[in-house]
């Protein structure tokens, strides 16, 4: 297994050209990710422009995650051509959904717009990791992942207030037409950027990109016992958070008998727990370690989820308290793995962040369907139990690869 490739010696010592080339990276995904997050307050108002019921324009959105499979293919583009260039491309095919969608308000336009910006998001992410991987020592690499993963819980905090009044001034085509220009703005800016610094790895990076490289690619990844387990883990992760969130607000709804608009500012709550995983994914992933970070974020996933049934009776505060715990073990130990995903194979960075990329989507996928089809029992215990038993699944798998990532963080140390 590779690692642990020589960089630059002036990765080791951030310039301010560095946190430029951060921030740049970091806005344009902003802007990008918030496209994709305003899709779900704002359902009414689109769905309305697009002259379809909330349901029909829910299923069209639905495109925008299935696309998640196709990172098979997707995600090793960036190993062939560039990180920059593929990053670029895909903020500029998302600038181009975002106009599509407020210029030209058709349904089968609409689900045009909603693959693509699926499929620039599926390329983007991978693109993006492989990038930092390039750019970051390993043992540096928790703090900038952390950061950088601010963007993602700021898209809706930036996104949805710009959005509710631009919506208010304007209409409901605005906030996606001034998305798509800032979005534009964001591709030439990362186009701009340096190249990753070299290494040795470079000389091994493929020259072909059709059916059959792809498919010897995944054959000699998922060879790799360490890729495989991470895959595993991030799907039974995706599973556990899914699989109670997916009813969540009607459950609150049906034990605390609240509104619709508490439940929106309950909900918050859980935005705020997001930033505060990503800062402190940032500020302790690299000192505590990577994979101990992982095994912390989950231990205390499966304690919320054991201690809800029971807390959650007390007070909605309590039940929002304990699932805005279980959102943090969550995001923190996703943030924390990243870093490791991006240096299993650092010939194939974004090949193997896209192939857990699509482990989360699969996770998600199965825990949506059976988080809703449990519901009809109407006993959130159950989801619990389920939520819980993919939590320790997800903690065996990653249990299984800490020697391996110790043995990394060892050398980096050492280095």
């Amino acid at each position: 297994m590779l690692h642990g490739l020589a960089m630059m010696e002036q990765q080791n010592h951030p310039t301010t050209h560095f946190w430029r080339e951060i921030s740049v990276i970091f806005i344009a995904r902003l802007w990008l990710s918030a496209g994709s997050r305003i899709v779900y307050p704002f359902l009414g108002p689109l769905s309305n422009g697009l002259g379809l019921s909330v349901e029909q324009t829910g299923a069209l959105v639905t495109l925008r995650t299935l696309a998640g499979f196709a990172a098979p293919v997707l995600a090793p583009l960036s190993d062939t051509y560039g990180r920059r260039r593929i990053m670029a491309i895909t903020l500029t095919i998302g600038a181009v959904t975002f106009a599509m969608l407020a210029l030209l308000p058709h349904p089968w336009v609409a689900a045009i717009a909603f693959l693509g910006l699926g499929l620039a998001l599926t390329a983007f992410g991978p693109a993006m990791y492989a990038y930092i991987g390039d750019r970051v020592p390993y043992a540096k690499r928790g703090t900038i992942t952390g950061l950088n993963e601010l963007s993602w819980a700021l898209a809706w905090l930036i996104g949805v207030p710009m959005s509710t009044w631009l919506i208010t001034r304007y209409s409901w085509r605005a906030p996606w037409l001034v998305l798509a220009a800032l979005t534009v703005g964001g591709a030439v800016l990362v186009q701009r950027l340096p190249p990753p610094a070299k290494h040795a790895s470079d000389a091994h990076a493929p020259q072909a990109f059709n059916g059959r490289a792809l498919l010897a690619l995944w054959r000699s990844l998922w060879r790799l016992p360490t890729v495989r387990w991470l895959f595993l883990g991030a799907f039974f992760l995706s599973a556990a958070i899914e699989t109670p969130f997916i009813v969540y607000g009607v459950w609150l709804q049906n034990l605390h008998t609240i509104s619709l608009a508490t439940l929106g500012f309950a909900s918050t709550f859980f935005g705020i727990a997001e930033g505060a995983a990503e800062i402190a994914s940032a500020l302790f992933t690299d000192r505590v370690g990577k994979i101990r970070s992982v095994i912390l974020g989950l231990l205390l996933l499966v304690g919320a989820f054991l201690a809800l049934p029971t807390v959650a009776g007390r007070s909605l505060t309590a039940a929002v308290f304990i699932l805005s715990l279980a959102l943090f073990g969550f995001e923190f130990g996703i943030v924390s793995l990243l870093p490791v995903a991006s240096e299993v194979v650092p010939t194939q960075r974004a090949a193997v962040v896209g192939l857990i990329g699509m482990g989360l989507q699969m996770g998600r996928t199965m825990g949506g369907f059976l988080g809703s089809w449990l519901w009809q029992w109407e006993q959130f215990t159950i989801h619990m139990s389920a939520a819980t038993v993919f939590a320790i699944s997800s903690l065996f798998c990653i249990w299984r690869i800490r020697h391996a990532v110790h043995h990394w963080e060892h050398d980096e140390a050492q280095s």
